[in-house]
């Protein structure tokens, strides 16, 4: 990324990280410049915070659950606020009619079949228990294995699953054990800010900022979309905890990119 703005597209989407002095740790929405007169300020903002109880950080809720081989999510009504620890475990088994053993809960060994699978997480094998925290169209899912242990990044519910596909299940079961913990009183509870008004992002700014991208041939592209301001290394953080990645410049770079990938079996 440029150190002073940098653009990109993903999923359709475009958009322009526009990174501005640390002074300004935190996400923000622009809601434009009111006059370009008048100065700007810094406006206060308002705080929102889980309540923190006398049993943070000790079990306030235990479930369990049976995940079956011929499904692949499972709901389980517990609600997650962030800072909430969970800590998941699991055992039981599965068997695939074209495996040759069974697999746990860790799921199978990635192979060359995997690159054409479409799994809800195809960073790890088939058969492998997961979750995921929120809507399930926008919620990015995780690894549970056997055994994890997750701190909740945003409010949700909790679902459970198994990587695979509806048209290729397995037969078997596995038992989930959930445990959730009061928030710790040490987690950071700030979720986001909301300010109305920005120093150095103004009319001023916007008329800089094309309404279309380009690629280096000068070909139109995407509609610019939204703007995200911040710190640099701090939205880089965002984005790849979130499971952004950085897009291919070129065509060549793109198939690059898919041959090693390929090849290192990360598809």
């Amino acid at each position: 990324m440029k150190s002073k703005a940098a653009l990109g597209t993903l999923l359709g989407s475009t958009f322009f990280l526009v990174f501005l002095s640390p002074a300004i740790p935190t996400l923000a929405q622009s809601v434009g410049d009111e006059g370009a007169t008048k100065s700007q300020q810094p406006a206060s903002t308002t705080e929102t915070k889980p309540a923190v109880t006398a049993d943070a950080g000790k079990v306030i809720q235990t479930k369990s659950f049976t995940l079956e081989g011929g499904e692949v999510w499972v709901e389980t009504g517990i609600s997650l606020e962030p800072g909430q620890r969970i800590a998941v475990t699991s055992e039981g088994s599965l068997r695939y009619a074209d495996a040759k053993a069974d697999n746990g809960p860790e799921g199978l060994t990635r192979g060359f079949k995997d690159l054409i699978r479409i799994l809800p997480n195809n960073g790890v094998g088939r058969g492998a228990v997961i979750g995921r925290i929120g809507d399930a169209d926008i919620a990015q899912t995780f690894v549970i294995g056997a055994k994890k242990e997750i701190v909740a990044p945003v409010s949700g519910k909790l679902a459970l699953g198994i990587n695979q596909a509806e048209v290729d299940m397995g037969t078997g079961s596995y038992t989930v054990k959930v445990e959730v913990y009061a928030a710790d009183s040490s987690t950071p509870r700030e979720v986001a800010k909301e300010v109305s008004r920005i120093p150095g992002v103004d009319n001023s700014l916007f008329e800089k900022i094309p309404r279309r991208i380009g690629d280096k041939d000068g070909n139109a592209g995407d509609m610019v979309n939204f703007l995200v301001v911040g710190d640099e290394d701090q939205m880089k953080k965002v984005f790849t905890t979130a499971g952004w990645v950085r897009v291919d410049a070129g065509v060549q770079e793109t198939v690059l990119a898919g041959f090693i990938a390929s090849m290192s079996k990360e598809w």
